[in-house]
């Protein structure tokens, strides 16, 4: 295994021989743009806020379906106990053996 740190130290990524370990990126909204400033990360917040409606939801897509294929792959529709996770500050929690979003009167 290999590790490098990229750009400002803020990022590391591995090179595996196993090909049940990856690392990756996906971009989810390609016209959309925040820039950020080095000395000020008030800039990419604002615009993020700015933007939530349209950024929440790619990202909600993206992460439950890459949380949902890494349960599958290491065995997870064998377990009996259910499966969730939600992104910070959500309200929803997304099934992992259902494979949707939830709100919390729906567990």
């Amino acid at each position: 295994m290999n590790g490098h740190l990229l750009n400002d130290a803020n990022e590391v990524f591995y090179e595996w021989t196993d090909k049940m370990v990856f690392a990756g990126s996906e971009e989810i909204l390609p016209d959309l743009e925040c820039s950020h400033l080095p000395d000020n990360q008030l800039d990419f917040n604002d615009c993020y806020e700015q933007k939530e409606e349209d950024i929440m939801p790619a990202e909600e897509k993206v992460v439950g379906e890459w949380f949902y294929q890494c349960r599958v792959k290491a065995g997870g529709q064998e377990w009996k106990l259910p499966s969730y996770f939600l992104l910070h500050d959500s309200m929803k929690s997304f099934d992992l053996k259902k494979k949707q979003w939830m709100g919390e009167e729906d567990k």
